[in-house]
């Protein structure tokens, strides 16, 4: 599925981006609330602002039975701002339709910006 989110989200394809999505699957982006179920999954990408460039690195998975957990580091770049560079947590569930993300929650390294008083 990492190959596949990669895929979808350069080519800014946020319908098949969703469908990876369990109907009942928690999205934790940073800097906002968790976006609960695949709908509203949607609306998050489809408001996201235009991607430039992304991708992940030292993917790994691990799982057991039904379920598979992976962890990456990822690129992204978002029109009109500086790269940035994070990592996710991602929670797999295999079902009847196949494997689908039921969780995701990621992350910059970026450091806040400075706050001024």
């Amino acid at each position: 599925m990492f190959n596949a989110t990669v895929k979808l989200l350069r080519a800014g394809d946020w319908a098949g981006w969703a469908a990876q999505y369990a109907e009942d699957a928690v999205f934790q982006p940073p800097n906002g609330p968790a976006v609960r179920g695949r709908k509203d999954i949607r609306k998050w990408g489809d408001a996201f602002p235009p991607i430039e460039a992304f991708g992940f690195s030292n993917v790994q998975v691990s799982g057991e039975g039904n379920f598979a957990y992976g962890m990456s580091a990822y690129t992204l770049t978002l029109k009109g701002l500086p790269p940035d560079t994070g990592k996710q947590l991602v929670v797999f569930r295999r079902g009847t339709n196949g494997w689908q993300i039921v969780a995701v929650s990621f992350n910059s390294d970026l450091p806040l910006p400075a706050q001024t008083q």
